[in-house]
């Protein structure tokens, strides 16, 4: 039994330690102010907080957005999704030239500390792979995934 307890209270300590889900009621003034402000539009706010960063995940129109802020409201990250005709033509060169065999399914932008990445979803046959691109169109990141 005390097994079973000693587990119980680790699983439930990892769960904690992750980000947790956040009652708008509990997301300071100066955040909700700054993500109203800055995204008025924004649809099905959820949010979670780790290390004192509150993360909003939220919707306008059918784009998907995440908004990290510090405690004061200032934005700190953010990733939304763009169409593939609006990424940096360094990257569409890239594309162009090295993954002519796929076509893009979803691509992703990332500013962070003044750093934007992009992050682009290719499909073809069978296989997909997920490549991260920094706006000169070097790939930062790559992972290749089966589909099922």
């Amino acid at each position: 039994m005390k097994k079973i307890t000693l587990f119980l209270l680790m699983t439930f300590s990892v769960a904690v330690a992750f980000a947790q889900d956040l009652p708008a009621a509990q997301v300071p003034a100066p955040v909700t102010s700054a993500l109203t402000k800055a995204y008025p539009n924004a649809e099905k706010t959820k949010w979670k907080l780790k290390d004192d960063v509150y993360h909003a995940d939220f919707k306008i129109a059918k784009d998907k957005y995440d908004v990290w802020f510090d405690k004061t409201g200032k934005v700190t990250k953010r990733k939304y999704e763009i169409s593939s005709k609006d990424l940096p033509a360094a990257i569409q060169a890239t594309l162009t030239k090295e993954y002519s065999a796929y076509t893009v399914h979803d691509a992703e932008k990332t500013e962070a500390k003044g750093v934007s990445t992009y992050k682009v979803e290719l499909k073809k046959a069978g296989e997909e792979r997920k490549i991260t691109f920094g706006e000169d169109g070097k790939v930062v990141e790559k992972k290749k995934d089966k589909e099922d």
